[in-house]
Formats: C-alpha cells, structure tokens, sequence
C-alpha cells in the first residue's frame, strides 16, 4: 500500500470501515519513500514492525493484495449444536 505522502506499508489486512472510511493493517512494515519523491525529503525505510495501524481510506494512493491467505481446513465440531 502506498499513501499520497508516497510511504509504501505491508501488513496484514484486519479491518475496513465503510463508515469511518478507514482500513486497519497489523505486523506493519514501513518502507519510506524509496525514491518516489526525487530525493527531496525523502522518508526512511523503519526496521520496527508496528502491532496494529489505521489508515485513512482517502490518504492511500493505492492498495495491492501482495498474498491471499491459505484457507485452513474447518475442524469439526465435537457438539452437533454448535455451528461456528
């Protein structure tokens, strides 16, 4: 994901928020600019990985889905009267 401040993000998507207009990323990794602002004031790549962050929908330039998760197999329920 990239902002409009030209910082590019990975994480793994949790939330979007249709109301608030807001997407939420966990296990964030913070890329900087990379160049995408012709060496003037430029944002560092950060070796941190931040827990949870919440973007506002509006600000991201744009959005890729890197990996769609594996789907695990459902285990059975040992109660018949349970359904999720």
């Amino acid at each position: 994901m990239i902002t409009k401040a030209e910082s590019r993000y990975e994480g793994i998507l949790t939330e979007v928020d249709k109301v608030k207009k807001t997407m939420s990323l966990k296990n964030v990794r913070g890329f900087g600019t990379e160049g995408r602002r012709d060496g003037v004031n430029e944002i560092p790549p950060n070796d941190a990985v931040l827990g949870t962050v919440k973007f506002r929908v509006d600000l991201v330039k744009t959005f890729e889905i890197i990996e769609k998760p594996t789907e695990e197999p459902e285990e059975e329920a040992v109660d018949p009267a349970i359904v999720a």
